[in-house]
């Protein structure tokens, strides 16, 4: 019975430190993106544009002018739980993709279908390093005398 349990998906670590105002920005960074993914219901969608309306309104539950900090606090609590929210409802497979994304740029797509899972890199072919004219010349002149023109700039004289 456990083996008929969908598995999660599961999206590697960012590289690096990763800290808490970076996985914010993250989470608005892929909040933004799956607005524009059509896998995401509009129902969905409705949920951060309330939270959004929520924020710039006059009408808040604790309001600024009499509560200061707490005023702000929650605009930013509500916004915040609307964007975990949206995050949280969309589809899985929407939310691994913008996250790899995100993370890893594009460097490459992973993707399911009926026979497995497909993965689509983006390679770009990359050159050897070229060694300069002159690195070249002083390798290959290591076995063999200087020539006058060597001598002569390395010694500075001229004849």
């Amino acid at each position: 019975m456990a083996d008929d349990k969908k598995k999660r998906i599961q999206v590697p670590p960012p590289p690096g430190n990763f800290g808490a105002l970076e996985r914010v920005w993250e989470q608005l960074r892929l909040a933004w993106l799956l607005f524009g993914d059509n896998r995401v219901s509009l129902l969905l969608k409705v949920l951060p544009v309330l939270a959004i309306t929520y924020v710039i309104s006059p009408l808040d539950l604790l309001p600024a002018i009499l509560f200061r900090l707490l005023g702000l606090i929650d605009d930013i609590a509500i916004f915040a739980l609307a964007i975990m929210v949206f995050n949280s409802f969309s589809p899985e497979e929407a939310v691994v993709e913008h996250l790899r994304k995100l993370r890893f740029g594009a460097q490459y797509k992973v993707s399911r279908d009926d026979e497995g899972m497909i993965i689509d890199v983006k390679a770009e072919p990359v050159e050897p390093e070229r060694e300069s004219a002159a690195e070249t010349d002083t390798e290959a002149g290591e076995d063999m005398p200087p020539t006058e023109a060597q001598q002569t700039r390395q010694h500075g004289k001229h004849t």
